[in-house]
């Protein structure tokens, strides 16, 4: 039995950065392993998120996974709920929940402001926990995300109401972008009570008393009944788990046929037993505050689990794969995805006996200039799994 791991490091991938001299993270970060794993296996760019397509998660998670995001919808809302192991029937719909926040122009006319409301991971959480106990009611669950990826579920609701993300109406009247059509109302109700619990919350007040943007309300999108994906079972003739902390990922992951392990990276490669595929995602990548933070995450990544998963699976022996890559390209300056190309490595149990290897690092400039070019990167989970 061949064993595939694939590690997936959100953030892993940036551009040039002027405190780093014009370098990427990758660049400075000392990444013995990953490194090798470029000189001794195969380096190479992918692009995840295809030209056109929305630049979310949940579109570059089914290019990791081989899904072709132009052909598949992207499932955020329905994912995030199904990685919370709750219960998501056919006739349920899942909305995506964000926090923003609405400013009253000279005239009256209140506008949806155009730069997002940049709140702490725990004010974030402190305030969804607060408005899903005060908005939530039989039939309407209110569940807190992780990253900003909030979920209203609506047992048996309405599918056909129209609603429009928050990207797309910033900077324009409020009035006219409300959740219109059949269930509106319901959408509309929950957001106008929404403003009254922010309106008063410790956290909006101290924000607006420090001159800062502070949220004053819900906002509804996309919704999003359950849908169905051909399982890895179905297609590459895979079985395998995923460890992760993001309902969403998770969730894209139950529906293609892995199982959800609560443990971490190194106990879920130990036991990996008769499973055939792993998939680890490591949101932590992202977190650095700076240039220096990003380049200290890297070389802690390079060292705490992309050297010990290496050396589990060369102790296992067998036949093994190991792919490492970004779900998407993130750079630190912007602190959103692009659709820019990515570097990946992928190391196999016979490039441990090689004593020679090219000479070249794990880097998206190295990937460009001395590895392969893969145009559409949901065709490498293919590539990986092929016997």
């Amino acid at each position: 039995m061949m064993r595939v791991v694939v590690l997936q490091a959100d953030g892993l991938a940036d551009e040039s950065v002027a405190d780093l001299g014009g370098k990427t993270p990758l660049e400075v970060a000392r990444t013995p392993h990953l490194d090798r794993m470029a000189a001794y296996g195969i380096l190479g760019l992918t692009r995840m998120i295809p030209r056109g397509c929305p630049k979310t998660g949940d579109v570059a998670m089914l290019s990791v996974l081989g899904y072709d995001p132009a052909r598949h919808r992207p499932p955020s809302a329905a994912a995030a709920v199904l990685g919370r192991g709750v219960e998501f029937g056919a006739e349920d719909i899942a909305f995506s929940c964000e926090l923003v926040e609405v400013e009253a122009q000279g005239d009256g006319t209140e506008v949806l402001r155009e730069s997002g409301v940049i709140l702490t991971a725990e004010d974030e959480r402190e305030l969804m926990t607060e408005l899903a106990r005060a908005l939530g009611r039989e039939g309407l669950e209110l569940y807190t995300g992780f990253d900003g990826c909030h979920v209203l579920l609506w047992r048996r609701g309405e599918d056909q109401v129209r609603t429009k993300p928050a990207a797309a109406a910033a900077g324009r009247p409020v009035a006219v972008n409300l959740p219109a059509g059949s269930g509106a109302a319901v959408l509309r109700e929950l957001m106008e009570r929404s403003r009254a619990v922010l309106r008063h919350h410790a956290i909006c007040r101290a924000r607006r008393e420090r001159g800062e943007p502070a949220p004053t309300q819900l906002w509804f999108s996309g919704p999003t009944r359950r849908p169905t994906l051909p399982t890895l079972r179905e297609r590459f003739g895979v079985d395998g788990v995923v460890v992760s902390p993001t309902p969403m990922v998770r969730g894209i992951c139950r529906l293609v046929g892995l199982s959800a392990l609560d443990v971490s990276a190194e106990q879920a490669l130990a036991s990996l037993g008769e499973r055939e595929f792993l998939l680890v995602q490591v949101p932590a990548v992202a977190e650095g505050t700076d240039a220096a933070g990003k380049v200290e995450a890297l070389e802690r990544f390079d060292a705490e689990l992309v050297g010990p998963i290496i050396e589990q699976l060369r102790a296992a022996g067998g036949e093994w794969r190991l792919l490492v890559l970004p779900s998407a390209m993130t750079p630190l300056a912007r602190g959103v995805l692009t659709d820019d190309p990515v570097p990946f490595a992928v190391h196999v149990a016979g490039d441990v006996n090689k004593t020679r290897g090219a000479n070249r690092g794990f880097s998206e400039r190295e990937a460009r200039d001395h590895g392969v070019f893969i145009p559409e990167g949901h065709t490498l989970m293919e590539r990986l799994l092929r016997r």
